[in-house]
């Protein structure tokens, strides 16, 4: 492969001899410290192309040198030919020439160099020498290699001259896989292959994973529905998309025709006739309701005259007279709930006060009855609020997935057995894709569609694909890659980077997208920069990674560059999401505009854009029983009885569930070939680490490198983690970190031990990382941050998390949280809080998940609970919640 130094060489020969001097050589002298370098070429520069002078004090004369720039690649192999005839005598002239300085005194040069964008041949240079043996100075040379060196240490960005914007944007360094990363923050030394992080995988398309479709039963329910103005818009949208990418158009009418009955009805709805008649409805209402309290009020009235308390009635009125009321007031009740006639006249207690009220009461009644026949009769001629009537052909939808879901299912199959050859596996995922977007789109709750059909997994399996994702990346096709916390995600895409930028593929963009928040917020706070920020929005992050400000200039070169076939590579679309929300929408249009690219994204797969994203995904399962117990012999391959010894206390304290990943398993690996026993918990593990670095591990080796306590390292940590995790960056300054802690910490503990506990946190403790490219610092592996700001969470009381589970960069710190402890309480705050937990529902579902197994049940019933409460919140808070839902009169 073409190293890039070979690139640059390359671009110096290439360059014309005056532009490489006067480009080149002129500004680097400069940089270098000679105060004043003249261009002298052309016919009359007698040997001198440059003349560079510079003062070294306590002198006061000019250092003055000579350069003469020559490409020498056709005089190399030959002694006689004229070109080198013609140098040597340019090089004799630089040699005896005199400079006039601006006293008009004459000098002689103090140095001569020979520069050259080629490598000098050992033979050129003796010949030189030979030749120009008698000469009173000594001819220097300074060729390519040389000029370069000098370029990166004194005007690095001269080397923006030897690259075009092609090369500037897909150059690629290979990184150090994170596993190295890890082992690294571990002060592990064993070396694992790349494979070992690879397990199986699923695919899914928005909220839709392949495993379901595996074992799905359909269900298809009544087609005919009504579809509000307010969502026509999004069914509409949904009916098209499915016409055209499926090749299904699912109505009985024409959508024009549907909507033209529905403004006719829209019309008559909203005319005068309709809306006199609404307003006479809300009259008659009025007065039907005042009626009806005026009856209740009145009855409980008779009620309590009945009441044995109030003597001065039993002293007049005998005891039969007294059950006779008691029928007549039951009979009114009666009247009242069924809207009957009621005639008091046919009673003996004629002429009484409590007959004259049941005779009032009961024209009451005749007066409500009335007006219910009148309000009945102007409802009749309402013309209700429109809706557009549609009906679904469900069978059809139905056959189509199912028809979908066979071709899928073979496909596994010839994949798992290694039958599917690259043509058929890139129209699978093409297949795929197509398939789980018809039913992600058709389960969306705020779809229609939702209504007509629903889905049920017959059992609880995962069905995995054995198939490196390498091979996915290899089709060309968009893809996402997903996964949890340490499933080998950025270690898959890193390795897949290096691996095609080996084969000398030039159209890669590898971007680690969370190295460049902090240049995103720089130019994004630049207001000259807001107005225009989200046109090309991918193509700036392109160039602010690559450490080229986004001029308008750059991004239209840039435009053109990426125009091509190119593989782009995003890792971490869910490490800036908060930072840059527009960066989802920026893909889309990147696309639109450049087919011929592929993109691979990689995201963790709790988040909620996940709906948003138009690519195939790829989900990254953590490892089967039999996967880890292969890695972790891989890993122990020297020591086959730890290796058992491990796995066997994996299965008898049933730890599996949490050192499934490659992450936690290096980890647990790690600890245990240092005497640490397999720890019961994913933040168990977190937490044996952590004691491990800050100076347990050296304890038992009796040696001390810390000056600091493990728990005060251990509280900064978690101060400096939760700081950094609520600004929601990955790495900070040290000033910044040190800055933080003394404002948390400040009240405790003096500015200098503070400042001493940031030092040993980065060495010799190896917790907070300096990345050599952003120059900042970081805890290596998201997940260690993760973890510390959980455990500030723990202890730290005064912390709401009601105000964290709404934002999804807290939803793995909150998970780990979980872990230890009982998150019931939360469920009540959110839903106290907001009214509602459906805004948190996604965090609050990997919380439950989290938590111990024994509790798990008795949260995602309280979860469920409160999840009921929401609906009924939504039912009657429905703006189309009206006279349909009423039950006044029957």
């Amino acid at each position: 492969m073409e190293t890039v130094v070979t690139q640059y060489l390359k671009a110096l020969v290439d360059l014309k001899e005056d532009d490489f001097t006067r480009d080149i050589i002129k500004p680097l002298f400069e940089s270098m410290g000679y105060y004043k370098v003249d261009f002298n070429g052309g016919s009359y520069e007698r040997g001198r192309d440059l003349i560079a002078q510079r003062r070294i004090p306590p002198k006061k004369e000019s250092y003055v040198v000579y350069i003469q720039s020559k490409k020498v690649g056709d005089i190399q192999n030959t002694s006689t030919a004229s070109k080198l005839s013609t140098l040597l005598h340019q090089l004799r002239q630089c040699c005896l020439g005199k400079l006039t300085d601006d006293e008009g005194n004459k000098i002689s040069p103090n140095e001569v160099y020979l520069a050259c964008p080629e490598s000098i041949s050992s033979r050129l240079m003796e010949e030189i020498e030979t030749q120009l043996f008698n000469m009173p100075l000594k001819i220097y040379f300074y060729d390519g290699p040389k000029i370069l060196q000098d370029i990166k240490e004194f005007k690095p960005d001269l080397l923006n001259i030897l690259t075009n914007i092609e090369e500037k944007l897909t150059t690629h360094s290979c990184l150090e896989p994170s596993n190295k990363e890890l082992l690294s923050a571990l002060k592990n030394e064993t070396s694992q292959k790349i494979d070992n992080f690879y397990s199986d995988l699923s695919f899914f398309v928005g909220s839709f994973d392949s495993n379901l479709l595996l074992h799905l039963d359909i269900t298809t329910h009544n087609g005919s529905i009504q579809v509000s103005q307010e969502n026509w818009a999004g069914f509409r949208k949904d009916i098209e998309r499915i016409s055209s990418k499926h090749q299904l158009y699912l109505l009985n009418k024409d959508l024009s025709k549907l909507e033209a009955k529905f403004k006719k009805d829209k019309e008559l709805y909203e005319g005068k006739n309709n809306k006199d008649l609404i307003k006479e409805l809300e009259q008659k209402e009025l007065k039907y309701n005042d009626i009806e309290i005026r009856i209740k009020g009145l009855i409980e009235s008779l009620k309590a005259s009945l009441k044995p308390s109030n003597n001065h009635i039993s002293k007049v009125v005998n005891s039969k007279v007294l059950a006779e009321r008691g029928i007549i007031l039951d009979e009114l009740k009666f009247a009242t709930k069924n809207r009957s006639k009621f005639d008091v006249q046919k009673y003996n207690d004629k002429g009484s006060s409590f007959n004259k009220e049941a005779n009032h009461i009961a024209s009451l009644i005749h007066e409500q009855n009335e007006m219910s026949i009148l309000l009945n009769g102007i409802k009749r001629r309402i013309i209700s609020k429109p809706f557009y009537k549609v009906t679904l052909s469900v069978d059809e939808l139905k056959n189509k997935i199912l028809l979908y879901k066979e071709k899928y299912i073979n496909d596994i199959k010839l994949i798992n057995n290694r039958s599917l050859g690259i043509t058929r596996l890139k129209n699978f995922l093409s297949s795929t894709e197509k398939t789980l977007s018809l039913i992600s789109q058709v389960i969306d709750n705020n779809s229609q569609l939702s209504k007509v059909i629903s889905f049920k997994p017959q059992e609880k399996v995962q069905d995995r694909v054995s198939i490196s994702p390498h091979d996915i990346f290899a089709t060309g096709n968009d893809i996402a890659v997903y996964g949890g916390a340490g499933v080998g995600k950025t270690t898959t895409l890193k390795a897949y980077a290096d691996m095609i930028s080996e084969c000398n593929n030039k159209n890669l963009i590898y971007i680690p997208l969370n190295r460049l928040v902090d240049e995103f917020k720089k130019f994004y706070n630049d207001d000259a920069h807001k107005k225009t920020l989200k046109t090309d929005l991918l193509v700036k992050i392109i160039l602010l990674s690559k450490g080229m400000q986004p001029t308008s200039e750059l991004v239209e070169e840039a435009n053109n560059a990426l125009s091509g076939k190119l593989v782009i590579i995003l890792d971490g679309l869910d490490e800036v999401y908060n930072a840059i929300p527009d960066i989802i929408p920026a893909i889309s249009e990147f696309k639109l505009k450049n087919k011929m690219s592929q993109l691979i994204i990689s995201s963790r797969d709790c988040v909620s854009y996940l709906n948003d994203i138009d690519f195939l995904g790829i989900t990254l399962l953590p490892f089967t029983e039999e996967q880890l117990d292969k890695f972790i012999r891989g890993w122990f391959k020297l020591d086959i009885a730890k290796a058992t010894q491990l796995i066997s206390s994996i299965k008898q304290r049933d730890l599996f569930e949490y050192i499934k990943t490659p992450l936690l398993a290096t980890i647990t690996c790690s600890l245990v070939e240092k005497g640490v026993d397999a720890p019961s918990s994913e933040n168990e593990i977190y937490s044996e680490r952590l004691n491990l670095l800050t100076g347990e591990y050296d304890l038992h080796k009796n040696i001390e490198r810390q000056k600091q306590k493990g728990d005060l390292l251990r509280k900064c940590a978690m101060k400096i983690a939760y700081k950094m995790h609520n600004k929601g960056v990955r790495a900070e300054s040290k000033e910044n970190i040190k800055s933080s802690l003394m404002i948390s910490l400040a009240d405790k503990y003096s500015e200098a031990l503070l400042s001493s506990c940031v030092e040993e946190l980065i060495n010799p403790c190896n917790i907070l990382f300096h990345d050599p490219i952003t120059k900042k610092y970081s805890f290596g592996h998201f997940r260690f941050q993760e973890h510390l700001a959980s455990e500030e969470l723990n202890l730290n009381r005064s912390i709401d998390l009601s105000e964290l589970v709404t934002i999804d960069w807290w939803r793995g710190a909150l998970s780990l949280y979980a872990q230890d402890n009982d998150v019931s309480y939360l469920i009540e705050d959110v839903y106290n809080h907001y009214g509602n937990v459906s805004r948190a529902i996604i965090t609050l579902n990997s919380m439950v998940n989290s938590s111990p197994k024994s509790k798990q049940q008795g949260l995602k019933k309280l979860l469920k609970e409160y999840k009921k409460s929401d609906l009924m919140d939504e039912l009657f808070t429905d703006p189309d919640y009206g006279y349909e839902h009423e039950t006044y009169f029957r």
